[in-house]
């Protein structure tokens, strides 16, 4: 996925609410995820649905939290990583099982 994706989709979004003026509505933030992470993942998501949100509120506290901490151009680029990639990124490494990867990142986000 294309790094900043979901901020441009985010950005169009608020812009489009403004034009209709929608936007004191509460709407939570666009994420775009690959469907590849949910076909790797479907058994677990199946029977741990509730987890999914979880899993992208944390995916935008760690882009908070590389934000703060860019250093210089490339980290700024993975400041701006898919949702997919920061995970795999933070949740080393993502040759373990998909049910393994999930289950410690729900745990240490809970």
């Amino acid at each position: 996925m294309v790094p900043g994706i979901n901020n441009y989709l985010n950005n169009v979004f608020k812009t489009k609410l403004k034009e209709k003026n929608l936007d004191n509505y509460s709407v939570h933030i666009l994420t775009m995820i690959s469907i590849d992470f949910f076909i790797a993942n479907f058994d677990y998501l199946k029977t741990n649905f509730k987890v999914l949100p979880s899993l992208i509120h944390s995916y935008y506290n760690l882009k908070i939290c590389y934000n703060k901490c860019a250093r210089n151009a490339n980290d700024i680029i993975h400041a701006q990583s898919s949702f997919e990639h920061i995970l795999s990124h933070k949740f080393k490494p993502f040759k373990k099982s998909e049910t393994t990867l999930l289950n410690e990142i729900f745990e240490k986000y809970k």
